[in-house]
């Protein structure tokens, strides 16, 4: 009877997990074909799917970003930092929604980029963007 009972639930489970949409590489492929209203639909149903992972309120938040939604990103951004202030992630994406907006202060731009910066191994290619987009700020 227990082997009837595991074998039932073992076969649900496979059934469902067919079923599930995988959201992130959905999204992040839209992302990279630049469908990026395609990607803030996919995102917004992985988020009702999962309120609490930050990786698809992120990736909903540069989707929105690379719509020039720049103040609806920022919110989401906000949010993932208020539940953890040390996201890479929000971190790296405030700083590039600060940067690309046009109506924002570089000064909160270079403030993400900084706290972003210390998150970062020195070898890898966002540490050197992140202090790219801090000289171009100072720059500019």
């Amino acid at each position: 009877m227990k082997q009837v009972v595991t074998t039932i639930l073992l076969f649900f489970l496979a059934q469902s997990s067919f079923g599930q949409t995988n959201y992130l590489d959905k999204g992040n492929q839209q992302l990279g074909d630049e469908n990026f209203v395609g990607a803030e639909r996919t995102f917004r149903e992985a988020i009702k799917s999962d309120t609490a992972n930050l990786v698809y309120q992120n990736q909903l938040a540069l989707s929105l970003s690379k719509q020039k939604k720049h103040r609806d990103a920022q919110e989401i951004l906000d949010k993932v930092l208020a539940t953890d202030s040390t996201n890479i992630g929000a971190l790296w994406y405030a700083g590039t929604n600060n940067y690309s907006d046009k109506n924002s202060d570089l000064r909160t731009a270079i403030k993400y980029f900084e706290k972003v910066l210390h998150l970062l191994e020195e070898g890898q290619g966002q540490y050197y963007s992140a202090n790219w987009f801090i000289g171009r700020s100072y720059q500019i």
